[in-house]
């Protein structure tokens, strides 16, 4: 999973964890039930504190953060890590950030020969059974998913299922762009997620283009009146915080405007 720092990784994984837990949906699809192993990042205090409620108290939820065993090794790690959800009996191993745990950075982070010792590291996992989703920063410069990952080529390639998490410009506050790629072939799409602060849970809203798109209508829906008629540096001025391309392909798409002549759009009912 990768993502900007802050993004959100880290709640979309707990929210993951917290349906796998206990049992329950996540993002519209079922999930198998097990006991969930997370390495965190995080010091034990700022830990908890992002916990939703339901894995508080879930006893199938086994952690350990990188602070209060800052002494391990990335094999030692890897080995507790395996060693938990062998005795607990969970199919699931959550690294929340690989590079912090391999201590990969700088030089050694664009290595492809270190990069690809410390996913050899890994193979103790899958040799039991046992899925690790690893966490990881994205570039600054990433621009898709292909090639989004910080560092080595090899991060991405190794990987079965890539999910890039991003904020997009004309996106409220707790929405957020699930782009998948991978080698199963439903993991190809992307969508818009909503973070619920209530329950701590993700709600798939639906395909990106389409819930971007009725997004950007619904502002402009704000700005023009029933069977009016506007130009659309009027609709630019009127929606600042949307890019212009944005609000030209919401436009377009819409069975709620119609094009009246070249840069004028009378809105329907």
């Amino acid at each position: 999973m990768i993502g900007d720092p802050k993004v959100g990784k880290t709640t979309y994984l707990l929210a993951l964890a917290d349906a796998v837990a206990s049992g329950t949906d996540f993002l519209g699809e079922p999930t198998i039930q097990m006991p969930v192993v997370y390495l965190s990042e995080q010091t034990q205090t700022v830990f908890w504190q992002q916990l939703t409620p339901g894995l508080r108290q879930n006893p199938d939820f086994h952690y350990a953060t990188y602070f209060d065993n800052a002494w391990a090794s990335w094999p030692d790690f890897i080995a507790f890590g395996v060693e938990k959800c062998i005795a607990v009996g969970s199919q699931l191993l959550v690294i929340d950030t690989v590079g912090k745990f391999a201590r990969l950075e700088g030089d050694d982070e664009n290595s492809a020969g270190a990069v690809g010792q410390a996913l050899g590291v890994l193979d103790q996992a899958k040799s039991h059974g046992i899925s690790p989703i690893l966490a990881k920063h994205s570039k600054k410069s990433a621009n898709g998913i292909i090639g989004a990952s910080s560092g080595s080529y090899r991060w991405d390639a190794e990987a079965d299922i890539l999910l890039y998490l991003t904020k997009e410009r004309d996106m409220p506050k707790h929405r957020r762009k699930l782009e998948n790629a991978g080698r199963i072939q439903h993991a190809q799409s992307e969508w818009v997620a909503e973070y619920d602060m209530l329950t701590g849970s993700i709600n798939l809203l639906g395909a990106y283009e389409e819930v971007a798109h009725e997004s950007v209508i619904t502002k402009i829906d704000d700005t023009v009146a029933v069977d009016e008629t506007v130009e659309l540096k009027d609709i630019y001025e009127q929606c600042p915080d949307v890019n212009e391309d944005s609000i030209r392909n919401a436009l377009h798409r819409s069975d709620r405007y119609e094009r009246v002549s070249r840069g004028k759009y009378r809105r329907g009912r």
